[in-house]
């Protein structure tokens, strides 16, 4: 058994004056980010507000049945449910009576980025709106801003996660400011929905088993691991992608820097078993019934075989799900809303550049590393091995990941980069990593290395923290607000065509004038409401 160490991390705490301003600035945005998009207008919102209502109206725990008619409880209800049960709990607080007026569905809402139209998924109400929130919207606003504390514990463990694998403090906080300032991290950890939570989880988890892999394995670091392990379980099926990272951490303590070097194999294998054995009795015990549950309900561990029935389901090729990658690579940093929100251009491009140079310099990084390895004489100490094993947990993460979302996108479209998330913290780090490696490569004296890796930090976060600010003013808020006109605008035909009592159409415009087959067509139609209608109507223009 390892004695424990401290953790440079965390003598860290609350005595970095960067890393608290990193955290009050996303604190600062998710407020804004939780008022910008009306209630239940983020990312399938509806559907996980469905299940936590379900639970607070004492309907328990849903069972998916294919075949039924579709409904937004079905298309979650397999999620596990520690999320749901703990949203349940604050919702009950509040009055819902008014519940299924709030999911009330636009009939044609516009799903494609780039085509002009409806981008709300339900009819915006006003209760939906900013200061306007009451009974259900009020309880979703509440949750949308409860679900800033596990958002602060990724952030904040982004930090830590980094500074255990590159102890920089400049690279713990670059991994840090581009997981704070991430607009698509800040949208998604403001929404109602269990994301948030086993975003933060995972982040944590990571952490404790960096701490496992780097300082020593003892009784107390592994009871708590196991439990933060089986949580992030408990919140979403993801969070299961753990345990091989655990075990490679336990083995790769073990072999790289065993105790007693003169220990035999068999006793070394015994430590693995009773470590792994620790953290897998844990997880059985707090997660496993609701895996077990599965399999005997779905003959599923997971379940996400009839949560893809229940959604789209569809059967695709890897060529054409990996058709889809750039939609993904978009929503990894900004697609709001029910994925139909986009950011301009330039923010795709300055991401991309972004990723290219990170990836330039771990490869440059790499290549210099092994390169004065083979010019080193003596033999590497046991914590170099060790860093390479915590930097291949993050990549295994990673890639674990990728790979479970290759495989949803194959059962039901999800080319989401937000299901990234979980290893956001990772992510941040080799980037962070990779671009302070890129700014020491491009000095060309040694005393510049510093001056290049703080130019190149700026030269990131800055930029991104711009666009995470100005991205709900920008491009969320605009998207919902209705075109309401004070004056006729010029170039308009007058027309008056009469809706009974209820509304008239006062005017229209469209270009181009002379179209041929195949041509698109911009209509545009002013209206004017008479008075309140008593149902909801839907507008259908026809060109002849």
């Amino acid at each position: 058994m390892d004695k424990p160490q401290t953790s440079p991390a965390r003598s860290l705490i609350f005595k970095d004056r960067l890393r608290l301003f990193l955290l009050v600035a996303y604190v600062l945005l998710g407020v804004i980010y939780s008022f910008a998009t009306p209630m239940l207008e983020k990312n399938d919102e509806e559907s996980h507000a469905w299940f936590v209502h379900h639970l607070v109206m004492g309907g328990g725990l849903p069972i998916q049945v294919p075949g039924t008619p579709d409904s937004p409880i079905q298309r979650e209800g397999s999620q596990p449910p520690l999320y749901y049960a703990a949203a349940a709990l604050v919702m009950r607080a509040f009055d819902t009576s008014d519940f299924d007026t709030q999911l009330q569905p636009n009939a044609a809402p516009t799903f494609n980025p780039y085509s002009p139209g409806n981008k709300n998924l339900l009819i915006i109400t006003p209760e939906k709106r900013a200061f306007n929130y009451r009974n259900t919207t009020l309880a979703v606003f509440v949750l949308r801003l409860l679900g800033i504390l596990p958002g602060c514990l990724t952030v904040w463990f982004t930090y830590a996660v980094a500074y255990a694998v590159v102890p920089d403090r400049r690279v713990a906080l670059l991994a840090m400011a581009l997981t704070a300032f991430n607009p698509m991290f800040i949208t998604v950890t403001t929404a109602l929905g269990n994301d948030g939570l086993v975003i933060a989880l995972s982040t944590v988890a990571i952490y404790l088993l960096l701490v496992l892999a780097l300082e020593g394995i003892t009784v107390r670091r592994l009871v708590i691991t196991g439990i933060v392990l089986a949580l992030a379980s408990l919140s979403k099926v993801s969070g299961t992608l753990l345990l091989p990272i655990s075990a490679l951490a336990i083995i790769g303590r073990e072999l790289l820097a065993p105790p007693d070097g003169n220990r035999p194999w068999a006793r070394r294998a015994g430590t693995i078993m009773w470590q792994g054995g620790v953290l897998l009795v844990l997880w059985l015990a707090i997660a496993g019934w609701w895996y077990a549950r599965n399999l005997y309900l779905y003959n599923d561990l997971t379940g996400t075989s009839v949560m893809a029935q229940m959604m789209t389901p569809r059967n695709i090729s890897i060529a054409e799900a990996l058709a889809e990658f750039n939609g993904f690579k978009m929503s990894y940093i900004a697609m709001f809303g029910q994925f139909a929100v986009p950011a301009d251009d330039i923010v795709y491009i300055g991401f991309d550049a972004i990723v290219v140079a990170s990836g330039l310099g771990m490869i440059f990084g790499a290549i210099r590393s092994t390169a004065a390895a083979r010019r080193r004489r003596e033999p590497a100490p046991n914590m170099e091995h060790l860093r390479w094993l915590a930097g291949g947990m993050l990549v295994l993460h990673i890639v674990l990941l990728l790979a479970s979302i290759l495989r949803w996108t194959l059962m039901t479209p999800a080319s989401h980069g937000r299901l990234l998330f979980p290893a956001i913290a990772g992510i941040s780090t080799l980037m962070a990593l990779g671009l302070l490696q890129l700014a020491g490569l491009l000095a060309r004296r040694p005393r510049a290395v510093a001056a290049a890796g703080a130019a190149i930090a700026l030269v990131v976060t800055l930029p991104l923290g711009v666009v995470a600010a100005v991205a709900p003013f920008r491009y969320i808020i605009p998207a919902y607000t209705p075109p309401l006109l004070a004056a006729m605008p010029a170039g308009v035909t007058p027309v008056a065509q009469r809706f009974r009592s209820l509304a008239e159409i006062v005017a229209y415009q469209m270009t181009p004038q002379e179209v041929r087959p195949g041509d698109r067509v911009r209509v545009t139609a002013i209206l004017r409401a008479l008075g309140a209608t008593p149902d909801n109507y839907l507008l259908v223009v026809k060109l002849y």
